[in-house]
């Protein structure tokens, strides 16, 4: 992979500006509609501890239809309302310890956005659910990102395309249960006064890849191994074969 230009600023930096950014009216619109699309997917979800890894603070708990207990906000610096400061490539959580893992635009910003990922996959139980929003590089930022300052934030990520990131999930034996594209061009102008309303609408029929942002949903699957002793004793015809032993 290759090094993105914003990895130049430091954590603090990113965190700000990226907040600065998602405060205007676009990333408050932008917030709103990733909190709709995603929060049906928690609603059977039952846990004790979900984690958020952010930048900054939306002032939205993603997993808050859930029914999980505890929820925690960790970021690579002192945010408001963060409760864990920390190197996302390292998480400080016991292995296989989590029910859910939201990654907020945190792979367009990691040095090692495969080390994220291996570090989410050790953190979360078997069956515990990944999911990561990120931005669409063949959407609307996407495109505004060739025309940006390569240092400014959120234009000086990695923006990764959704076929990728589920390629990356897949090897880690993820299972990709919801993916969506959210906002799609010219979302701004949806609503009944708009005589342009109709276009939002088109896009997310016709064109849905054309959104902003995506958000993927992945289901952690564990093949445990099955040992000789932990078998039945019926039938004895199928004992007879000796069973591999794992080598770990």
């Amino acid at each position: 992979l290759q090094k993105p230009m914003a990895l130049k600023l430091v954590a603090s930096q990113i965190s700000q500006q990226l907040a600065h950014w998602y405060a205007g009216a676009a990333g408050q619109k932008l917030l709103q509609e990733t909190e709709a699309t995603i929060s049906p997917w928690f609603s059977d979800l039952v846990g004790y501890y979900a984690v958020e890894l952010s930048y900054f603070e939306s002032g939205r708990r993603w997993s808050g239809a859930s029914r999980v207990r505890s929820h925690f906000l960790a970021a690579p610096s002192r945010v408001d309302g963060g409760r864990v400061v920390c190197d996302f490539a390292a998480l400080p959580f016991d292995t296989e310890s989590v029910d859910l893992v939201v990654a907020h635009h945190a792979f367009e910003f990691a040095e090692h956005p495969h080390a994220l990922l291996r570090e989410i996959q050790r953190v979360l139980i078997p069956g515990g659910r990944c999911v990561i929003i990120a931005f669409n590089p063949a959407g609307r930022y996407g495109v505004t990102k060739f025309f940006k300052s390569r240092l400014a934030v959120p234009w000086g990520g990695n923006f990764f395309s959704s076929m990728r990131v589920r390629d990356w999930l897949s090897v880690l034996d993820f299972e990709v249960d919801q993916m969506h594209y959210c906002a799609p061009p010219w979302f701004q102008l949806e609503g009944s006064q708009s005589r342009f309303g109709w276009l939002p609408v088109a896009c997310r029929r016709y064109a849905p890849f054309s959104g902003a942002l995506f958000a993927m949903s992945g289901i952690k699957r564990v093949l445990r191994p099955i040992v000789e002793d932990a078998l039945p004793d019926y039938p004895p015809s199928l004992l007879k074969a000796k069973i591999a032993q794992p080598t770990t």
